[in-house]
């Protein structure tokens, strides 16, 4: 789609917004893959942690609001 009209796409405030949580979802992913490598983390010993939780409801969160943003762009 920003193929065919890069100049329209480009200054359309909702597609610039939904490179916003591209960015910050691919930040949310980064996270939780560091962490996922932290082994005291699912170790049960220290209790159930909600950290990896939450970043899995913001990224979600995120993921969604990318598709809406991307359904959004012709109507901006």
């Amino acid at each position: 789609m920003i193929i065919g009209e890069p100049a329209r796409a480009l200054k359309n405030p909702v597609f610039q917004v939904k490179v916003l949580l591209v960015i910050a979802a691919v930040v949310a992913t980064c996270i939780f893959q560091r962490m996922r490598r932290n082994p005291a983390l699912g170790d049960p010993t220290h209790g159930p942690r909600a950290a990896p939780r939450v970043i899995a409801a913001i990224s979600m969160a995120l993921w969604v609001s990318i598709i809406f943003a991307g359904r959004w762009i012709a109507y901006a």
